[in-house]
């Protein structure tokens, strides 16, 4: 799961990038994520997140890289992730 310290602070969602890359998480993508507007990177590969890939991505207009490989989701692309028009890479493999 993802620890306590990693929470959304309203009024403090100035994030510019996140890598959680191998560390052990597990439990569903937070909804909080998508709080943060300015984030252009997004690593959550290698850990044990399942469920699928929630829609509030597609509301992060700033995001340039999202890498969601080797983990436990499931289901289908949401279509909102074709509006985010700044995105150059994405990895969703081996889920």
């Amino acid at each position: 799961e993802f620890p306590p310290s990693i929470q959304y602070k309203p009024g403090k969602n100035s994030l510019l990038g996140l890598s959680m890359r191998f560390c052990g998480l597990s439990g569903t993508i937070p909804s909080f994520i998508s709080e943060f507007k300015s984030l252009t990177g997004l690593d959550f590969s290698e850990n044990s997140l399942e469920g699928t890939i929630p829609d509030s991505l597609g509301s992060l207009t700033s995001l340039e890289y999202l890498n969601l490989h080797d983990n436990n989701l499931n289901g289908t692309l949401q279509q909102s992730l074709g509006q985010l028009s700044s995105l150059a890479a994405m990895a969703f493999g081996k889920n």
